[in-house]
């Protein structure tokens, strides 16, 4: 007797906008998809709005796919200039002079630049699935700049040891004390 191998597909129910929102699958569990860009949601309340936190925050605040889209294509060229660099490349970069892909983002003006960027030059532009950046980000002027604006853990370090408050690094380790008491303390031997 021959065993026959049965195939079972996952059964998906789709959202008004026909993007697939529930999946059952084979083994019996659900899964959820945001309904605007497909991502895997898991919070309860992202699955009851079938969207997750950014997709609806974008809705909220007035982008909808066509007014992404449209920004998408103002920044969109068929070759990058001379000189830019894929943000691929950039944030490489950054990871190797310590400097968090957090502010790197933040730099872009968001994720999809919907904000404005810190500096001109920080402006992506598209070509292709890929973002480029000017050039002149990833060097040495356009780093120091991105660390002066970094929000980093180093940076906010030597903020706070200028403080009068003792920075206490956390569970398990001593507090630090600031700038100003050890001078004193090295002043005084």
């Amino acid at each position: 007797m021959s065993e026959q191998i049965v195939e079972v597909k996952p059964r998906i129910t789709k959202s008004e906008n026909g993007r697939a929102v529930e999946i059952t699958m084979p083994d019996g569990t659900v899964k959820y998809k945001c309904q605007y860009c497909g991502k895997w949601i898991l919070k309860d309340e992202n699955i009851e709005l079938e969207s997750g936190d950014y997709c609806r925050h974008l809705r909220e605040s007035g982008y909808d796919d066509t007014a992404l889209a449209v920004l998408r294509a103002e920044r969109t060229v068929a070759e990058p200039p001379e000189g830019w660099i894929k943000t691929a490349l950039f944030k490489g970069i950054c990871r190797k002079n310590s400097i968090p892909i957090s502010a790197v983002v933040r730099s872009f003006g968001g994720d999809r630049g919907l904000s404005e960027p810190l500096h001109p030059k920080f402006r992506f532009i598209y070509c292709g699935k890929a973002r480029y950046v000017d050039g002149w980000c990833a060097t040495k002027e356009g780093l120091n700049f991105l660390r002066s604006v970094s929000r980093s853990p180093s940076s906010m370090a030597v903020e706070n040891a200028m403080t009068s408050e003792p920075v206490v690094k956390g569970k398990g380790h001593k507090s630090v004390k600031p700038v100003d008491e050890l001078a004193e303390e090295l002043m005084s031997e």
